[in-house]
């Protein structure tokens, strides 16, 4: 059933009202804090004030009627047929889109790595190396695998020396992380070209949210979900980090256009693969992963039990056995994993490092709480394990503090994807106007973002840049914006009402502009490139330090002891490959000097015995400053 035209009509209206709840507050606060209208403008805010003057303008705008752009040549005719088109099969045109889709991503990409930082003399944004303590995890694991291996083990003589955050290091070497994101990256750490893969993950994703589209609303729906996925800021941002969101977006965007299309066609070929990509997601982020397929494995198995009595059965069922099917190769290969890693195949190498490491970060309510009584009942060798400048970052999760991190996630995810008032009317006009096109399938798309959204709410960080643990509800987000759009353009034409689009595709473009550009004396810097700035201010340091290490060793074979700034939890510089065989070494000063104080000898005695042929360096983190150890 279409969509009501009463019903979109009054969804319209309430999607303005709440606009104007939302924004009117903000702009108003800001009015009677400067003096006067040029101070208000010089403050302008690029997630309130253009969209103000829209919502604004929208009423006024109503009132025009005609076309306002006379029509064109016939081939703007053919393209207008085409995007007025339905999913079928995949002919020239739809290759074609779909590629430039993902052209554009990887220029988005492209274009952040090459943003320049600070005064712009030195090395660009995707020239600096990793910041996160995550990235390097990943990078440990991917040259595991590059190596044959699953795991290394410890270092025999000085274990504690080569401690390695999210490494766990307890008779075997390797990374906390489940082994999807290092399987991904490997062949592009072998190439030294790490970020290419990250790249390559937003543009499938893009083109993916493409199919997706076109299956849900058209060949329009799809165009505009996969550009709008393509230029989002938070994707084009995190693809030049070596995290696990986009080979998990990878995985999901693949799961969620070929289930879709199993669903159109019946394709067996379509379940393996949504059941492929669901499984490379489950191997990257399982409980994202979990919480995306959720709502499609409940629609999956409704879907099925509709026919169970008839002659679909049999059909359906095989295709609920295809999309199975690799969900439990991956979670069968899992199992040895766990077992080659951890000795049993149901705990993880994540779970272990949790309880060793960092016992307060342990997922759900009252986790110091249950941290600390984890803590308690420790013996003393296991206490001194504990991270514990690392661990006491953690805040106990009460009610209060949840209902923080979903508003910040909100927040800030709007502001990510596209903007948060443009994602907020369309969810207004979603939820109050009916599925686009009246299409029940929609539903699995917002069921997802939702459950993403829950499954996270008992975790007591908000994220990374304070939304990352949603970030995969990015390009859902953005599909259902494309949905709600390419309705409200037909139904501008149909209410002969032009003068609407121009406020609404005005949201999109100042959206896009706050994100990439800047208007002086309007706002000063792009979104990406504030965020460019503040990420940049930890792989300067890591710049500097992998310079000055440089300096000092030159091509000699060292060890470089790192002494660790207890004021700095989340900068730390002792990074080393699995097989610990490289030129140059880092370890922990603090660790060499405790096994030195039991055995009674220096640090230096002790670490020439253990490594000898090395010169031996120490590194203060705190002062940056770097000297050799004498003899």
């Amino acid at each position: 059933m279409k969509q009501s035209a009463q019903r979109f009509r009054l969804a319209l209206c309430v999607a303005w009202l709440v606009g104007l709840l939302v924004v009117v507050p903000v702009e108003w606060s800001r009015a009677t804090s400067v003096d006067g209208l040029v101070d208000w403008l010089a403050t302008f805010n690029v997630d309130s004030t253009a969209y103000l003057f829209l919502l604004l303008a929208a009423p006024p705008l109503l009132l025009l009627r005609g076309p306002l752009i006379a029509r064109g040549p016939r081939s703007r005719g053919v393209v207008r047929r085409w995007l007025a088109g339905e999913a079928g099969e995949a002919g020239a045109t739809a290759w074609g889109a779909a590629l430039l889709v993902g052209l554009v991503s990887l220029c988005a990409s492209a274009w952040v790595a090459t943003r320049p930082v600070g005064d712009g003399i030195g090395p660009r944004f995707g020239e600096l190396p990793p910041a996160f303590h995550d990235e390097y995890s990943y990078l440990f694991q991917a040259r595991t695998f590059l190596s044959g291996r699953t795991s290394f083990p410890s270092h025999t003589g000085l274990p504690r020396l080569f401690d390695q955050v999210h490494v766990l290091n307890e008779g075997r070497f390797v990374s906390r992380y489940f082994p999807g994101v290092g399987l991904w990256m490997a062949p592009f750490v072998a190439l030294d070209r790490p970020v290419w893969g990250q790249w390559l993950a937003g543009a499938i994703t893009a083109m993916c949210l493409f199919g997706t589209g076109r299956e849900l609303g058209g060949n329009a729906v799809g165009l505009l979900a996969g550009l709008l996925t393509a230029v989002s800021p938070g994707m084009a941002l995190f693809s030049n980090l070596l995290l696990s969101h986009h080979p998990t977006l990878a995985g999901l965007s693949v799961f969620v256009f070929l289930y879709l299309r199993m669903l159109r066609t019946s394709c067996p070929g379509c379940g393996i693969g949504a059941g492929a990509g669901l499984m490379l997601a489950m191997l990257c982020r399982p409980l994202t992963a979990a919480a995306i397929a959720a709502p499609f494995g409940c629609h999956l198995f409704w879907w099925w039990w509709q026919q169970r009595t008839t002659g679909l059965n049999v059909v359906r069922m095989r295709l609920v056995l295809a999309v199975g099917a690799p969900v439990l190769v991956g979670l069968i290969g899992v199992f040895f994993y766990n077992q080659a890693l951890t000795g049993s195949g149901w705990t993880t190498p994540y779970q272990v490092y949790t309880d060793v490491y960092t016992p307060r970060h342990v997922y759900g309510f009252g986790n110091v709480v249950r941290g600390e009584a984890w803590i308690e009942q420790m013996d003393v060798a296991g206490r001194e394990r504990v991270l514990e400048n690392y661990d006491r970052w953690a805040e106990n999760l009460d009610v209060g503090l949840a209902l923080q991190n979903v508003r910040l996630r909100l927040v800030h995810m709007g502001q990510w994807t596209l903007g948060i008032l443009p994602l907020l009317l369309a969810a207004v006009l979603c939820l109050a106007g009916g599925a686009p096109d009246g299409c029940r399938r929609w539903w699995l798309i917002v069921a997802s973002i939702v459950a993403l959204h829950l499954a996270h709410v008992p975790y007591w960080y908000d994220g990374i840049m304070h939304w990352h643990y949603v970030f995969e509800s990015g390009p859902l987000l953005c599909l259902v914006f494309a949905g709600v759009t390419i309705v409200l353009m037909r139904r501008v034409r149909e209410w002969n009402r032009p003068g609407l689009s121009i406020a609404w595709w005005g949201m999109v473009v100042v959206a896009v502009a706050v994100s990439y550009g800047a208007l002086d004396p309007l706002w000063l810097s792009s979104r990406i490139d504030q965020a460019v700035a503040e990420t940049s201010f930890a792989r300067n340091k890591f710049h500097l330090f992998q310079q000055a290490v440089h300096a000092h060793t030159g091509d000699d074979p060292s060890l470089v002891l790192v002494r660790s700034d207890p004021t700095d939890r989340h900068i730390d510089y002792v990074v080393n490959a699995p097989s610990l065989q490289e030129t140059v070494l880092f370890g922990r000063y603090e660790a060499a000097l405790e096994r030195a104080d039991s055995d009674g000898r220096s640090v230096s005695e002790l670490l020439r015995a253990d490594f000898p042929g090395r010169r031996l360096f120490l590194f203060d983190s705190r002062s940056g400053k770097m000297k050799e150890l004498p003899e």
